[in-house]
């Protein structure tokens, strides 16, 4: 699945994953940082883009970040968490 390993069994992530590339739910558009980067989550896998023509295809991160910043010269992402994710940030994930 490509995510990290304290969401692979998380019913809500599960969920995501699921609803999101059957066209079940659809996500709100991208929040962005004060520099107007765009701020991808943890674990996310599909474009939230508007008007992505492949936005039920899922990635891995570094891919999604490199897809997301195709869309437009204007798009940034914003840098992410890397590493091993702390446990306050994996309960702000999981919030999410």
């Amino acid at each position: 699945m490509g995510c990290p390993t304290f969401l692979a069994k998380h019913p809500a992530y599960l969920c995501y994953v699921r609803e999101v590339a059957s066209g079940e739910l659809v996500m709100p558009e991208y929040e962005r940082d004060e520099k107007n980067h765009v701020i991808l989550q943890v674990g996310e896998q599909y474009c939230r883009y508007l008007g992505c023509t492949v936005s039920d295809h899922p990635y891995l991160t570094g891919n999604l970040r490199k897809h997301v910043g195709r869309h437009s010269e204007d798009v940034q992402v914003a840098d992410g968490v890397t590493g091993l994710i702390s446990f306050i940030e994996q309960e702000k994930v999981r919030a999410w």
